[in-house]
């Protein structure tokens, strides 16, 4: 009788003890699944956007922007103003990037940023539009009137512009400042190797020489004057649109060729 006692008490022991353990697991699992929804249902971090780089730009060319702050996520639109830039692309959390179009009224912009779950941020007076259409601007050259110039095909913000009898100026941010890289240089043409555009010729202002950059105007070699009259002016230079270092010159009732960027 007491052996019968023992193992039915033994039983109800471990019966209730296992209702324990289940019940404690269903209230594990429950409060997992409650914290799940309070999660699910708490809203995002609104966004916000704190510069935009650059913060100004003029209204004749599309200019690509850089927007930090945070809380940005994939699907996001931005405005700037009342017009949404269409290229906007998440980057990270805390960076974007889009494009100003060209063509906005000059002003000073909002702008907006809107995530994909309809959260938003802004950042008033962030970016100025000014006047760009029908204006010119000019951080160079001077000194005279620009006879030519030349832009490099493979790099189109770098261009040269010749104004002589003075200089050779370059470009290397698409005409926005300019700096002299060669003083002393004549009337001829300014000529680029289109298939090495570092290399470049220009007669001297006197006209006697043919002078070769190849590094893109830093440094300067003089050539030899193939003109056989003696005093002769030197020929103005053009360069063979396929082969490299092939250049042509006219000069007193000649044409020249050299195959060696004017060595010979």
């Amino acid at each position: 009788m007491k052996d019968k006692l023992f193992a039915t008490a033994a039983a109800v022991l471990a019966a209730t003890i296992g209702l324990v353990a289940l019940l404690c697991l269903m209230g594990q699992a429950g409060s997992s699944a409650l914290r799940a929804q309070q999660a699910l249902a708490a809203p995002r971090q609104a966004p916000t956007v704190t510069a935009v780089d650059p913060p100004s730009a003029p209204n004749d060319l599309d200019t690509p922007i850089v927007i930090t702050g945070t809380g940005f996520t994939a699907g996001l639109t931005v405005t700037l103003g009342n017009t949404q830039l269409p290229d906007a692309t998440w980057g990270s959390g805390t960076t974007l990037t889009a494009t100003v179009p060209w063509g906005m009224n000059p002003g000073v912009y909002a702008l907006t940023v809107v995530n994909a779950d309809g959260q938003m941020g802004s950042l008033p007076n962030a970016f100025t539009v000014t006047q760009g259409i029908g204006v010119w601007t000019t951080g160079g050259p001077y000194g005279g009137s620009v006879q030519s110039i030349v832009i490099n095909p493979l790099t189109p913000t770098t261009l040269y512009a010749q104004v002589p009898p003075y200089d050779v100026f370059r470009s290397r941010d698409g005409g926005n400042t300019w700096k002299p890289v060669r003083i002393d240089i004549g009337y001829g043409p300014l000529t680029m190797d289109p298939l090495a555009p570092d290399t470049l010729y220009v007669k001297s202002s006197d006209g006697k020489l043919v002078l070769r950059s190849d590094d893109g105007g830093d440094t300067w070699v003089n050539l030899p004057n193939p003109n056989p009259t003696p005093g002769g002016n030197a020929p103005a230079i053009f360069a063979h649109p396929l082969i490299s270092g092939t250049i042509y010159g006219s000069t007193g009732g000649y044409l020249w060729k050299s195959e060696d960027h004017g060595q010979t």
